[in-house]
């Protein structure tokens, strides 16, 4: 910061005499414009606290299931991993509030790991892909925001549990999700499958009419 207070005082106290009022008023404004836009200055998420339903994608109502929590750590001196998680009900019920989600993120936010768990539309009301678009924008939002919630975008973790499990598996198997909305899969440092299925979802076989066998692999 003191560079920057620096850099506008010898700003104003150095005026060149062959520039003109309108030059001199350019210059201090696209100064001042890094200044406030900066980093410093960005609204970051509050540390070592629990912050509930951040919208990720879409309006801020109370029908969007674009939500997300966070369970941030204590601010370190360098940004920290962060650990995306996606619950899990057959891709047709559950949310982050089950308690089995808040246990495993209260967990690993006490283990020194930031902790993201995530809401996305189900089905039947959903049809496929739109869940597995909505945990990328997830993903998405969480490497965007990276800076204000103080994690290492070259640190994040993405897993789930069972249909969460296998939303995270999709991401890191078919990587149009990801590349769709601007991220390399293979910058995202991990992706974890807690008994996740690794056939074709269930609940998708039954969107398309398919019967348990053959096995499908997406």
């Amino acid at each position: 910061m003191a560079f920057y207070f620096r850099d506008i005082v010898a700003f104003q106290q150095t005026q060149q005499t062959n520039s003109t009022d309108s030059e001199n008023t350019m210059r201090f404004t696209l100064l001042l414009l890094v200044f406030f836009c900066s980093p410093l200055f960005a609204e970051n998420f509050k540390s070592n606290a629990f912050t509930k339903d951040i919208v990720y994608s879409g309006a801020n109502t109370p029908n969007n299931p674009h939500k997300l929590d966070l369970y941030l750590t204590a601010q370190q001196k360098l940004p920290g991993a962060v650990l995306v998680w996606f619950h899990g009900g057959g891709l047709t019920s559950g949310s982050k509030d089950g308690a089995t989600d808040i246990n495993i993120a209260d967990f690993w936010r006490s283990k020194g790991i930031n902790v993201i768990t995530v809401n996305y539309q189900l089905a039947p009301a959903a049809k496929f892909p739109a869940y597995l678009q909505d945990a990328a924008l997830a993903v998405a939002w969480v490497k965007n925001n990276a800076v204000k919630l103080h994690v290492d975008p070259s640190k994040i973790y993405v897993g789930g549990h069972s249909a969460g499990a296998w939303l995270a598996t999709m991401l890191a198997m078919d990587e149009q999700y990801l590349r769709n909305n601007g991220i390399e899969p293979k910058s995202i440092a991990g992706f974890i499958s807690l008994s996740g299925q690794m056939t074709t979802h269930f609940t998708v076989r039954k969107e398309r009419g398919l019967n348990d066998l053959p096995v499908i692999v997406d």
